[in-house]
C-alpha cells in the first residue's frame, strides 16, 4: 500500500520530530495531595481541549491539576499507553483504552499503532477520572506498505485465532489481533470475532478479510468442522442428592450403639450424604423410644440428611408386631423424628425372606394401610413420599402382585453379587414391575461386601479396592439409568468374621477406619455437592471426546455458579472372583476438546484423593487416561 498522497513522505528535522506528536494527558498530579476544589472554567476549558465525544456530557466530578507532556511518534512506530500514563499518574487502570478514529490509529491492548497521518483522541479511565490523549500522527520516513493475514493453517477444523501483520516501509513488521477489523464473507461457514477468533460452523471454504486503516488483506480458509456434541448437564446437586446410605441406629448391641458418638455420628458428618435409611417402628418402652429417635434427630440436625423410614408394624411388649393393617404409628414417628427430617415412608423390607407363609398377603395389607395413613392425612400427604415394598428375591414379586396404586415410587434392591455394577439392574427392573407397575423406581439397597472368606456363589466377595471402584461407579450408573436415589448398604461393618458376608458390607471397617469406598464417596460428594444453589437452568456443554473411547461412560453435571463437570469412567471388570485378585483394565487415553478456550480445567480422581491430579489454564483441550473408576474434569470458564 502506497503512502497517502495527501501526506507525502518527508524527513523531519530533530526539532520537528520532537513536536510531530503531541500527547496531552489530562490526569491527577499524584506528586501533590488531591485538591477537591470545585471545577473552574479554566479546568473545564483544558478538559474540553483534550476530551473526545466519548467523555463529553459525563459527570467528571471534581478535577485536580491537569498536566501535559509532549512525545514523538510516527507511522511505523508504536507506544505503550500505560507507560505514558504512568509517568503522569497511577499505572493501574480500570477499563480498556479506546480510540475515536480507528482509521488514524488502532489500539491493541494498550499499544497504540498509528496507521496513517491525521488526528484522533485516545482515552481510558484512571480511577474516577478520564485520561485523554490528543493524538496527531505524521509520516516520518515510514509508511504502512502492506497488511497480511497470518492464519494458523489454511485448513481449520477447530476454533483458531487469526492475526493481522502490519508491514511498514521502514522494515517494521507488527503482528496485531485486537487492532484489526475482521470479517467473514460467509458467516454460515465460519464466524470471526473482534479479536480474530475463527469459529467453524460447517464444512466449506470461506474468505476472511482483515482491515487496518487503509490497508486490507484476505485469506481463504478451508473449514472442516470438528464434531462437537451438545450435552445438557444435570444439576450437580441432583446427583449428590441421589446418594444415600443405610444405617441401624437401634442396634445397641453393635457398633451403631456402642460407638454412636465416637464413630457413627462423626463419620456421617464427614461423608455428608443427603439421605439415610433405617427401620422405624414403635413399642411400649418410652425410654427406648426417646433414646432411638433422639439419635435419629441428632443425626439429622448434625448432617442435614433426611430419613427414608422402613415402616414395620407396631411392636408388642413380647416381640415383633403382626398387625399389618395398622400403620397409625407413622404419625408418632413423624412427631418424634421431626417432619423436616423425613423424606419418605417405605413399605416392608424383603418380607419374602421373613419365613412367614403368608408373606405376600402381609405385604399387600401393610402397603395399603401405609398408603392410606400417609395420603389420607393432609399434613402427611403434602410432605412425604410413599415407597413400595422390597423383595429379597425378585422372583417373589409376582406372588405379591400389583400394588402400584398404593405407592409413589417402587423399590428395587439390585445387588450385583460381586459383579460389575448394573449386572442385575434390568432383571430387577423387569421383575419389580409386577408390584410397582410403571411407577418410577429407587434403589434402597445396593452394595458389595468384603468377606473374602465367604464362599457364597450368589454374592461373591470383592477386595476393598474393588468395592471402592464398584461403589462409585454404581451410583453413577444407576443415576444415568434414571434411578432417582440409591442407598449403599451399609455404613459400617457389623463384625470381623470374614466368612460372614452380612458383617462386611460396610463403607467403614468395624473400628471406624474408612475403606476406599467411603473415602471415594466422600471426595465425590464434596467435589460435586451444591447444597446452596437455587434452581437454575444448566448451560449446554459442547464437547468432543476423541481417542480410545471404547467402553468409556460419562455424566455431565453443572453447579449453580456455572462450573461444569465431565465425569468419565469405564464400567469394566475390576475383580477376578476365580483368582480372587484385583484387576487393572487398561486405561483409555482420550482427549477432551472444547470449542472455546476456558479459564481453568482441573482433573480429579475421587478414589485416589480430594486434590486435583492436574490443572491447566487458558486451554481448550485436556488429555486424560480413563481408568475403571471415575475421573472428574472440572471446567471453569
Amino acid at each position: 500500500m502506497r503512502p497517502d498522497p495527501r501526506a507525502p513522505m518527508r524527513f523531519l528535522s530533530p526539532a520537528a520530530m520532537c513536536t510531530a506528536l503531541v500527547l496531552s494527558l489530562g490526569c491527577a498530579d499524584h506528586t501533590q495531595p488531591l485538591a477537591l476544589e470545585p471545577r473552574t472554567d479554566a479546568a473545564m476549558t483544558s478538559l474540553n481541549d483534550c476530551a473526545g465525544p466519548f467523555v463529553k456530557g459525563r459527570n467528571l466530578g471534581r478535577l485536580a491539576a491537569v498536566r501535559s507532556v509532549a512525545r514523538t511518534i510516527a507511522v511505523g512506530d508504536t507506544a505503550r499507553l500505560s507507560r505514558l500514563a504512568s509517568e503522569l499518574g497511577p499505572p493501574s487502570m480500570s477499563g480498556a483504552w479506546s480510540v475515536e478514529n480507528p482509521e488514524i490509529a488502532r489500539i491493541d491492548s494498550d499499544l497504540v499503532i498509528p496507521v496513517t497521518a491525521g488526528s484522533t483522541t485516545v482515552s481510558a479511565r484512571v480511577g474516577s477520572r478520564i485520561l485523554c490523549i490528543s493524538l496527531t500522527t505524521v509520516f516520518m520516513g515510514a509508511s504502512l506498505s502492506t497488511l497480511t493475514i497470518d492464519p494458523v493453517s489454511s485448513d481449520v477444523s477447530d476454533v483458531a485465532r487469526l492475526r493481522a501483520v502490519l508491514q511498514f516501509s521502514n522494515g517494521l513488521s507488527l503482528p496485531i489481533r485486537d487492532g484489526a477489523q475482521w470479517t467473514s464473507l460467509d458467516p454460515t461457514i465460519a464466524t470471526v470475532s473482534l479479536a480474530g477468533w475463527l469459529s467453524p460452523l460447517r464444512d466449506g471454504s470461506v474468505r476472511v478479510v482483515a482491515r487496518v486503516g487503509p490497508a486490507a488483506d484476505t485469506v481463504r480458509i478451508n473449514v472442516r468442522t470438528q464434531f462437537y456434541q451438545s450435552i445438557v448437564p444435570r444439576r450437580a446437586e441432583e446427583f449428590a442428592g441421589s446418594i444415600g446410605v443405610n444405617i441401624h441406629l437401634s442396634y445397641f448391641d453393635r457398633v451403631y450403639g456402642s460407638e454412636f458418638r465416637t464413630i457413627i455420628l462423626p463419620r456421617l458428618q464427614e461423608l455428608n450424604v443427603r439421605h439415610l435409611r433405617d427401620d422405624g417402628t414403635t413399642l411400649p418402652n418410652e425410654d427406648w423410644m426417646r433414646e432411638v429417635y433422639g439419635r435419629w434427630r441428632e443425626v439429622a440436625l448434625a448432617t442435614r440428611a433426611k430419613f427414608t423410614i422402613i415402616v414395620r408394624p407396631h411392636r408388642t411388649a413380647t416381640g415383633p408386631g403382626t398387625d399389618y393393617g395398622n400403620m397409625s404409628h407413622v404419625r408418632d414417628l413423624r412427631d418424634r423424628i421431626g417432619q423436616e427430617h423425613i423424606a419418605a415412608f417405605e413399605g416392608l423390607n424383603e418380607h419374602d425372606h421373613s419365613g412367614r407363609a403368608a408373606f405376600a398377603e402381609e405385604v399387600r395389607t401393610s402397603q395399603r394401610a401405609l398408603y392410606a395413613v400417609v395420603k389420607g392425612d393432609p399434613s402427611l400427604a403434602s410432605r412425604f413420599t410413599v415407597l413400595g415394598p422390597s423383595v429379597g428375591s425378585i422372583a417373589n414379586a409376582a406372588a405379591i402382585g400389583d400394588l402400584s396404586a398404593f405407592m409413589d415410587e417402587g423399590v428395587i434392591h439390585p445387588y450385583d453379587g460381586g459383579r460389575v455394577p448394573t449386572t442385575n439392574l434390568q432383571s430387577h427392573i423387569n421383575g419389580i414391575r409386577a408390584i410397582s407397575g410403571s411407577d418410577p423406581l429407587i434403589a434402597t439397597e445396593v452394595g458389595y461386601h468384603t468377606a473374602m472368606l465367604s464362599g457364597n456363589p450368589w454374592h461373591w466377595a470383592v477386595t476393598e479396592l474393588a468395592q471402592g471402584k464398584y461403589t462409585l461407579r454404581q451410583f453413577l450408573e444407576l443415576f444415568n439409568a434414571g434411578v432417582r436415589r440409591s442407598f449403599a448398604y451399609e455404613l459400617i461393618d457389623q463384625g470381623t468374621d470374614f466368612a460372614d458376608l452380612e458383617q462386611n458390607f460396610g463403607l467403614l471397617r468395624l473400628n471406624g477406619s474408612p475403606k476406599p469406598a467411603f473415602s471415594g464417596l466422600r471426595n465425590l460428594i464434596s467435589l460435586l455437592g451444591d447444597r446452596t444453589s437455587s434452581d437454575f437452568t444448566p448451560t449446554v456443554l459442547r464437547v468432543n471426546i476423541t481417542g480410545d473411547t471404547t467402553g468409556v461412560r460419562r455424566l455431565v453435571l453443572e453447579k449453580g455458579n456455572g462450573r461444569q463437570y465431565l465425569v468419565l469412567w469405564q464400567n469394566a471388570v475390576s475383580f477376578d472372583d476365580v483368582s480372587r485378585l484385583d484387576l487393572s483394565p487398561p486405561a483409555r487415553q482420550v482427549t477432551v476438546h472444547l470449542p472455546v478456550t476456558v479459564g481453568t480445567v482441573s482433573v480429579y480422581a475421587p478414589l485416589i484423593g480430594a486434590e486435583p491430579l492436574l490443572t491447566d489454564r487458558d486451554t481448550r483441550t485436556v488429555v486424560v487416561a480413563v481408568p475403571d473408576h471415575p475421573i472428574v474434569i472440572e471446567i471453569i470458564r
